[in-house]
């Protein structure tokens, strides 16, 4: 404890300082919360009602250079090189991307602005981040059969093993879906994105498993051997360990030449367009049929919304056009709100409500597609359902009383699927997702391992029809 002294008058005076040590550690506390407010890393949720596609990538601090090639590698051998200069590379990446940071491999220029869609990546490898993915997490998915086999009796059935060597797919469990009609294609779009990956990027070898998510919304549980199947499908819930990726029908319905359409001015300008909610739907029904807040479940969705329209237009209600007969995705953009609900499972028709420009009022559900980690509910899309299906019409009269919002949530989604969800955006997060996985497995594969090796392409050449070959490229969609 200090002591001062004071000459007053003649008088010698003595302070002794009393120190309030609760002032002084609340005092430290606020200076290091406010410091760390101050200097964080941009996150990735929206700021000031811009999207996060729309928020260009933060610049970071500057990087010095490295020193010059022959002062800097004297001395060194090839392969400390080449880890050397890795290891610079993946330094001045992490410290141009706000959130991501890849670590033991060099992720493309062009995927850096993608960090968001990479979200989901983390959250769906969570069940494995302790224990890794094992022999007997793969094996739970089902094992490895004949290769005139076309599937896995198993639980899940449709799931099949594949593995990647060399970037080239190779099928290790049979053919696959052989015999399936229109919907082989579809199925092999699995293998399809892997493969473009490979092709563009390159991918480490590795064993992985596709499926598609026949029990979708149904909580998984171990498999008989206590393993976690890590499947490969299109869509999952909280309570499934699938590992998502892109659907089909981006390839099938000609997703980009669809981001091209809608690049194009709008043909009937917002001011213009009805103040009405469009929703056209085929009549499937939920796998897993949700409940909204009142505990009723929702088994026959589709059909519902349309009868509840059909029931407010018989009053001169004039805010929803739902059910009835279709129109093109480009004659539905007269609309400034469009009404998007599940299916058996995700709606694929989401990712093409996004890019008109229009106002996706989507219902709120457990089920996730690659890329639904990285919207957010008013700014990408508005929520319902969960209040009931009577809800759509009250949401469309706030739609109307908030234009100014309704527009700038239509421009975001927009922005959202134009900059992240062409195959540029689809392709990175494929590279992401398999260097991710590729560092929790626990095993590595070689080709003698596999007593069946069937290349992605062999399997198209053979064993597809000249018509499925076709439906590999695309299926032409109506704009």
């Amino acid at each position: 404890m200090a002591v001062v002294f004071r000459v007053d008058g003649g008088r010698q005076t003595e302070w002794r300082s009393r120190i309030d040590w609760t002032l002084v550690v609340s005092l430290c506390s606020l200076a290091a919360v406010l410091g760390l407010y101050w200097y964080r890393p941009l996150a990735p949720a929206l700021h000031h009602g811009v999207a996060p596609a729309a928020a260009a990538v933060q610049p970071g601090p500057a990087v010095a250079q490295p020193p010059a090639p022959a002062e800097a590698n004297a001395g060194m051998q090839p392969q400390q090189v080449d880890a050397q200069q890795s290891a610079q590379q993946q330094q001045q990446q992490q410290q141009r991307t706000r959130w991501f940071k890849p670590v033991g491999y060099h992720l493309p220029e062009e995927c850096l602005k993608h960090e968001d869609l990479y979200l989901g990546i983390v959250e769906n490898l969570r069940p494995w981040m302790a224990t890794g993915i094992t022999r007997t997490d793969l094996d739970a998915c089902g094992v490895p059969i004949a290769p005139n086999a076309s599937y896995i009796n198993t639980a899940r059935d449709g799931n099949h093993r594949a593995v990647l060597l060399q970037n080239k797919v190779h099928i290790t469990s049979g053919g696959l879906w052989r015999g399936q009609g229109k919907e082989q294609p579809l199925y092999m779009h699995f293998l399809t994105v892997i493969q473009m990956a490979a092709d563009r990027f390159g991918l480490p070898d590795m064993e992985f498993v596709v499926g598609f998510g026949r029990d979708i919304g149904k909580a998984d549980k171990p498999g008989a051997n206590g393993g976690l199947c890590p499947v490969f499908t299109y869509c999952k819930s909280p309570n499934d360990f699938d590992l998502l990726l892109p659907d089909g029908h981006f390839i099938e319905a000609q997703y980009d030449l669809w981001l091209n359409t809608t690049s194009e001015p709008d043909v009937v300008p917002w001011e213009e367009k009805e103040e009405k909610v469009y929703g056209r739907f085929m009549e499937y029904e939920p796998a897993a049929p949700p409940l909204d807040r009142y505990g009723v479940k929702l088994e026959h969705l589709r059909k519902d919304y349309a009868n509840y329209s059909h029931t407010l237009q018989q009053t001169n209600a004039t805010r929803t056009d739902i059910g009835g007969e279709f129109s093109s995705l480009g004659g539905q953009r007269r609309f400034k709100y469009t009404l998007n609900l599940d299916g058996i499972g995700c709606s694929t028709r989401f990712q093409q409500l996004l890019a008109t420009g229009q106002t996706v009022i989507k219902q709120e559900s457990p089920l996730r597609g690659f890329f639904y980690y990285a919207l957010q509910p008013w700014v990408h899309y508005v929520p319902t359902g969960w209040n009931g299906i009577s809800e759509i019409d009250a949401v469309v009269a706030f739609l109307r009383q908030h234009d100014a919002l309704a527009r700038r949530i239509g421009e975001n989604s927009k922005r959202f699927a134009h900059d992240h969800l062409n195959e540029e955006g689809r392709l990175c997060y494929v590279k992401v997702l398999m260097e991710e996985m590729k560092r929790l497995m626990r095993r590595e594969v070689r080709a003698e391992d596999f007593p069946s090796l069937i290349t992605y392409e062999e399997e198209v050449e053979n064993y597809f029809t000249e018509q499925e070959k076709r439906g590999l490229k695309h299926r032409v969609i109506i704009v």
